[in-house]
């Protein structure tokens, strides 16, 4: 019909930008003749349904396939009215989404209310406005120059061209992504046509030029991102970097861009999801521009690689909470009230639960026995707290303070002196003198002076893992003991006469090894896994030349399960490999943890010096010392044996003590 009708017609394009007004587009608005277009049931849809009678809906299909605004069954999310007239909708499907399945032989979706078919937006850019190829059209490019494209044939058959009018397109919108969409380059589309106007506040115009041309789009994008309200003073040197990186990303220049990302990730790894995502994007995009004699496949084999790049950041999930439907949930602490009259435990440090360890199964697994550990001898786990703020939503949350002990898991904090570890260690010396009962268990204990010793010396009990833990403690008393690390006991995955493939490198808390250890890999085409600060390994791996098998992702029980022996930076990836039965090398960490633990267990041999590790890189073989390190006799599996078998005794003794001191 809008290519067939006799007489033009007025098509309204109204973005989903809040800082407009949706009324001034019906002054002079002919509600039986005049179109209007809008997206993905934006913020205006109710006012623009209940004055206008012929709409078009253009829907962005995310990369799971189920459009904005749409359940996974295809249906409307929330009450959906159509207009008095008609309306018709698109499915905007980018390259790399999934199409849903629910859509008939002929590409198209009916609902109660609207026949929706699918729209691949590519003819943007191969019949009417070339992007950058780090960029997708927008939804509202797409409508527009689909309505472009029909006033082209119309003007073909010597017909008037439609005029099409935007309402709030000003390139800055709230809920836009400016390096998905290249805004800018959009506005020059709309420039660049006669047929385009822009509504304002008196009346209908064209679009005026933007200054500089093309000459100014870096200049433009600088201006954007670091505009007046930009804080200088309050972005810190990461943020900086990662602002400036994005803005290179958004104009193209991909060089820049890496080199900057991989610098903010380096400054602070712990926040850098956002900046991960972006560097697979840019990988993709490079690819679409790199030289070569076949431009398309080299496209295709480029998008391959970031996609399967982006599969392996998403991969290694560990859905894991210690507690269900808390009724304090915090980034800090979460809570649940008395349920029985069981003792109840509160856990500091609970450290599957801090932000950078949401993927690091060691800190999951220790967890996880915790838990049982304490169901298992009749305590209730009543919650957890991170912090002193934590631990003041605890108290704030339960006046009574209706818990009978505090237990302060270790783990690796109580070394140097840590501020966290002081911190953890007066909040819960702190609860004693409330009248808990304050217990540490599974904690490393190394180079920490006389203060924190006297903190923590009247607690009512204290478990080191390793005889080294138990040498650096002396002021600690008569209430300590060693008893090893809890992860000693979680059931295996792999049983000792599974088939498993090959040798796969864990990574390390301390950056330097942890970056030789990712070049071993690369080096030797090995599969690499990593605990926390996965930002970091991952971002250095993003590079077209490096081995796809080596970009790391978290490890996780389907890899123990799979790999017959591991060359491991990670004290829990020794332990989870033993308990999986799998030979095992170690590379010493931030501590002497490893080296105690192994002498321990009467396997001090299997400790490999880093310097190793990096002749492993530059040579892209596995020294034979380190070959030799890998092979276990009989006789070192009967070690780990008896080692494993006395964790499981103690740690059983250890949370029976506990009952009995709050009995």
């Amino acid at each position: 019909m809008m290519i067939d009708a006799p007489n033009p017609l007025r098509i309204y394009f109204v973005a989903n930008n809040p800082d407009i007004a949706a009324d001034n587009i019906f002054r002079g608005f002919d509600p039986d003749r005049d179109y209007i277009c809008q997206y993905n049931f934006c913020i205006f849809n109710d006012v623009l349904r209940r004055r206008a009678r012929n709409l078009l809906y253009f829907f962005s299909l995310a990369a799971s396939g189920v459009p904005y605004g749409f359940a996974e069954t295809g249906e409307p999310l929330g009450a959906f009215h159509p207009p008095s007239g008609g309306s018709t909708g698109f499915f905007i499907r980018h390259e790399g989404a999934v199409t849903p399945d629910y859509l008939d032989a002929n590409g198209a979706h009916r609902t109660a209310h609207m026949t929706i078919s699918l729209l691949d937006p590519s003819f943007v850019n191969d019949r009417v406005h070339r992007l950058g190829p780090q960029h997708q059209p927008s939804a509202g490019l797409t409508s527009v120059a689909l309505m472009v494209l029909i006033n082209y044939w119309r003007m073909a058959r010597s017909r008037a061209p439609h005029r099409l009018i935007l309402h709030g397109f000003t390139g800055v919108y709230p809920n836009g992504n400016p390096f998905i969409h290249d805004f800018d380059k959009e506005r020059a589309f709309y420039e660049s046509h006669p047929d385009v106007y822009c509504l304002t506040p008196t009346g209908e115009q064209a679009f005026a030029p933007s200054p500089g041309g093309a000459d100014g789009i870096l200049a433009t994008a600088l201006r954007r991102r670091f505009s007046d309200r930009y804080d200088f003073t309050a972005a810190s040197k990461s943020k900086l970097i990662a602002d400036l990186a994005e803005t290179f990303y958004h104009v193209g220049d991909f060089p820049a861009f890496q080199r900057l990302i991989q610098a903010s990730i380096s400054l602070n790894p712990k926040q850098g999801n956002r900046e991960v995502g972006l560097m697979i994007r840019g990988l993709a995009a490079a690819g679409k521009v790199a030289e070569g004699a076949d431009l398309e496949a080299t496209r295709s084999r480029t998008a391959a690689r970031a996609r399967a790049i982006d599969e392996k950041w998403a991969s290694g999930k560990l859905k894991w909470a210690p507690l269900n439907a808390p009724a304090l949930a915090s980034q800090e602490a979460e809570y649940v009230f008395r349920s029985d009259k069981r003792p109840r435990m509160l856990v500091l440090n609970e450290t599957s639960r801090l932000g950078f360890n949401r993927k690091h199964l060691g800190c999951v697994s220790v967890s996880k026995a915790l838990v049982r550990m304490l169901r298992a001898h009749g305590m209730e786990y009543a919650g957890w707290a991170n912090s002193a703020a934590g631990l003041n939503e605890v108290l704030a949350a339960d006046p009574a303070r209706d818990f009978d002990a505090v237990l302060l898991n270790g783990e690796g904090t109580f070394h140097g002196d840590a501020a966290r570890a002081i911190e953890l260690a007066m909040a819960a010396r702190q609860m004693k003198a409330a009248g808990k009962k304050v217990f540490l268990i599974n904690s490393v204990w190394e180079r920490n002076g006389r203060f924190l010793e006297e903190i923590c010396a009247d607690f009512d009990l204290i478990a080191l893992r390793e005889s080294g833990s138990l040498r650096a403690a002396p002021g600690l008393g008569a209430r300590m003991r060693m008893t090893p690390d809890l992860a000693w006991i979680t059931p295996p995955v792999a049983g000792e006469g599974a088939q498993r493939e090959g040798c796969a490198v864990i990574d390390s808390v301390v950056p330097e090894t942890a970056e030789a250890l990712g070049r071993l890999a690369a080096a030797n085409a090995l599969e690499f896994r990593a605990m926390s600060g996965l930002h970091r390994s991952f971002a250095a791996a993003v590079r077209a030349d490096h081995p796809l098998k080596s970009i790391p992702t978290a490890l996780s029980d389907p890899d123990l399960a799979r790999f017959g022996c591991w060359i491991t930076g990670r004290f829990h990836g020794l332990i989870l490999a033993l308990v999986n039965h799998a030979p095992a090398v170690a590379i010493p960490s931030n501590t002497a943890k490893i080296e105690h633990m192994l002498d321990d267990i009467g396997l001090a041999d299997k400790i490999c010096p880093v310097d190793e590790i990096h002749e492993g890189a530059r040579t892209s073989q596995i020294a034979g010392s380190l070959r030799e390190r890998l092979i276990y006799s009989p006789s070192d599996w009967e070690k780990v044996a008896r080692y494993q078998s006395r964790a499981t005794v103690e740690i059983d003794r250890l949370f029976a003590d506990m009952r009995r001191l709050l009995a």
